[in-house]
């Protein structure tokens, strides 16, 4: 008679070994499906642009002298965040890639450096000015905790906690990985607000 453990031990390895080519299987499909459309996306040569919104930092955010921020100032920036290099190719196409990268590139580079030119415009007595570049930044889709929290505690400090909620409303929208984080810090301001005023 065969023993009870045995039989238990050989059914396992028949359901491990089960789990183990279904899950290869379905990692053979995924990578068959993305070199698919990866070789789709290479032979699409050029793409409609016209539905992209290309964005040039108007001239009044300059006040200071800032080599890295003022290097941007002519230059033409999109936000594409949330696209792959296969989506940016299979949508507008191979010729339209290099330019459209440095476009985003460019537009990465900016919301990067605006915590640090923030502040710099608020020691030069330019707070102001520095909050609706924040609101600009935002309005153009930057997906930055740090300018987020940057933007929310500028509304605290103006008692103008009513604008919070849409600000949250507005981080909802992105379509980025930081998106949930960026919500909850911003939940988590307006309730601590909340409680402060309460």
């Amino acid at each position: 008679m065969i023993p009870i453990c045995l039989i238990l031990f050989i059914l396992f390895i028949a359901v491990i070994t089960f789990a183990i080519k279904r899950a290869d299987s379905a990692q053979a499909k995924v990578t068959e499906e993305f070199w698919e459309k990866e070789r789709k996306a290479n032979s699409t040569l050029r793409g409609d642009t016209t539905d992209l919104c290309y964005i040039t930092i108007p001239e009044k955010f300059f006040p200071l002298n800032n080599d890295k921020i003022n290097d941007l100032r002519d230059k033409t920036l999109v936000n594409l965040t949330g696209m792959t290099n296969t989506d940016l190719k299979l949508k507008y196409g191979i010729l339209n890639f290099k330019k459209l990268s440095e476009y985003d590139d460019n537009f990465t580079k900016f919301v990067s450096m605006l915590p640090d030119y923030y502040n710099r415009l608020k020691e030069a007595g330019y707070e102001s000015l520095g909050n609706e570049l924040l609101d600009f930044a935002v309005e153009q889709g930057a997906d930055s905790k740090n300018v987020y929290s940057l933007l929310a505690n500028a509304y605290i400090s103006m008692s103008k906690t009513d604008r919070l909620a849409a600000l949250i409303e507005k981080a909802k929208q992105l379509n980025s990985l930081s998106r949930d984080g960026i919500v909850s810090m911003l939940e988590s301001l307006q309730a601590d607000t909340a409680s402060a005023g309460n």
